[in-house]
């Protein structure tokens, strides 16, 4: 079942998580020629500051530019009730893409599967070991990346992790460019399934889950209207 949103955006349920319903909000692009964006959130449920961000532009009605947009602002929305990081099973819905166990991975790919390619998918994330926001950055060859730009909208609020390496990757600047080798790996995060199927620019934003909530959703906020600004600007 769909209905009309603000924006110009239709609200579809695509699955349910414990009774709770798995949202997409598409939104065609109000001009010819306007490029494609992916945004999620929420598939971990201890990580809210994404959520409430891409929630929070939904409700006030921002049109995103004019892209041609598909957002999920919660993908485990029971999980973010609960606060935890799992399902209700233990699952970590993130290492889920390759060969999908769960049904909520299950009706994420069901509602991708028509969709095509995008010109730029974002992942809003956060991180309890982070010392200030960083960024995976995984730009297909011949493509142009916008990390520094995200990652200084971001830096109003909260500035870069400076550590030189996050994660078990080297950084720079608070900027991972990890090496891409989906065919070893058999748990796949959803930015993976993202570059292989569907995206030559996918984007993981990390905020500090210890930092004040406030600020971590208006960093996440920031980099998604600057990303957004930089996307419709190619369109022109």
């Amino acid at each position: 079942m769909s209905q009309r949103w603000g924006g110009g955006f239709v609200r579809e349920i695509i699955g349910w998580q414990r009774g709770q319903p798995i949202l997409c909000f598409r939104r065609a692009a109000v001009s010819d020629g306007a490029r494609r964006l992916y945004i999620s959130a929420g598939i971990h449920g201890d990580e809210p500051a994404g959520p409430i961000a891409l929630a929070a532009l939904l409700e006030e009605g921002f049109d995103f530019c004019g892209l041609d947009a598909v957002l999920f602002p919660a993908l485990a929305p029971d999980a973010l009730v609960a606060g935890s990081r799992t399902n209700i099973v233990g699952i970590d819905l993130n290492r889920d893409y390759r060969d999908p166990q769960t049904d909520e991975a299950r009706a994420h790919l069901v509602a991708l599967s028509g969709q095509g390619d995008f010109d730029l998918a974002i992942c809003l994330h956060e991180d309890w070991e982070a010392e200030g926001s960083y960024i995976y950055e995984v730009v297909r060859a011949g493509r142009i990346g916008m990390a520094k730009a995200l990652l200084g909208a971001m830096a109003s609020h909260i500035g870069p992790d400076g550590r030189d390496e996050i994660d078990g990757h080297r950084a720079e600047g608070g900027i991972i460019r990890p090496g891409m080798r989906a065919a070893e790996r058999p748990d796949w995060p959803e930015a993976i399934f993202l570059f292989e199927n569907h995206c030559p620019i996918v984007y993981t934003l990390e905020t500090p889950s210890g930092f004040v909530l406030d600020r971590r959703v208006a960093a996440h906020r920031a980099a998604v209207l600057r990303a957004c600004e930089i996307l419709a600007g190619c369109a022109r």
